[in-house]
């Protein structure tokens, strides 16, 4: 059940322990990572309470997702194209092995409408699995931290995350669902995300927009509905009784 954000900043205040992990805090972790952000000043950062170990343990993915969306997106978004030739490029002189891992995974394809239409032709990038599992930790981090900020409290450790990208065909499929969330604009070409929630419980739908794109559908679920509804947020949404 969502609470009023002033108490729940007053929990943030009083939270002594990582949300992340349980252990001691002793620092904050910022949502959206400001590695994202051109203008810092411009955002009001959500901040939660976390421990330095998985401060530390976001830093590396964090920094390769920059780098991947911002390449996945820099031919339509200003602030990714920015990211890509200022901040990610000085990174990639740094260690020049994530320039060149890059690179290799882009290629050139023809893009076509759904009525096959060609529509020019566009970068593509190769995305393996171990790219998933990074991705992935990196949506944990932003998922488990907003669930924090909205609800009160931690993710039990007997729940599940589910994360997906957000294809054209899963869009259609949940189109419903987006239009009922409940949407919050902390930088409009930057990160926008949108959620709800099934009502007596914190279980919750959730969707990620980078650079001005709805990238990433997520899911929190108690193991129970987890094993009994699978990627299908749909019936989450729509079945309310759930417990």
């Amino acid at each position: 059940m969502l609470i009023e954000k002033s108490k729940v900043r007053f929990k943030m205040k009083k939270a002594k322990k990582c949300i992340y992990c349980g252990q001691r805090a002793n620092t904050r972790e910022h949502i959206p990572a400001r590695n994202l952000v051109k203008d810092k000043g411009s955002v009001q950062f959500i901040t939660v309470p976390s421990c330095s170990k998985c401060n530390s343990g976001f830093q590396k993915d964090e920094e390769f997702f920059r780098q991947l969306i911002a390449s996945i997106l820099y031919e339509q978004s200003p602030v990714a194209t920015f990211l890509l030739n200022n901040p990610v490029a000085r990174s990639m002189k740094r260690k020049p092995a994530l320039g060149v891992q890059m690179f290799q995974q882009m290629k050139v394809v023809n893009l076509y409408s759904k009525g096959n239409i060609y529509l020019g032709k566009r970068t593509a990038i190769n995305i393996t699995k171990n790219d998933h599992q990074r991705v992935f930790h990196v949506l944990d981090k932003y998922i488990e931290g907003l669930f924090f900020y909205h609800f009160g409290k931690a993710v039990s450790r007997d729940w599940v995350l589910r994360h997906s990208w957000l294809t054209r065909k899963l869009e259609e499929k949940v189109i419903d669902t987006l239009k009922n969330m409940r949407w919050e604009r902390m930088k409009e070409d930057t990160f926008i995300y949108g959620f709800n929630s099934v009502p007596k419980t914190c279980q919750s739908i959730w969707c990620l927009v980078f650079f001005g794109q709805p990238l990433f559908y997520s899911l929190v679920l108690d193991k129970n509905n987890a094993d009994k509804f699978g990627n299908k947020a749909e019936r989450l949404y729509k079945n309310t009784h759930l417990e």
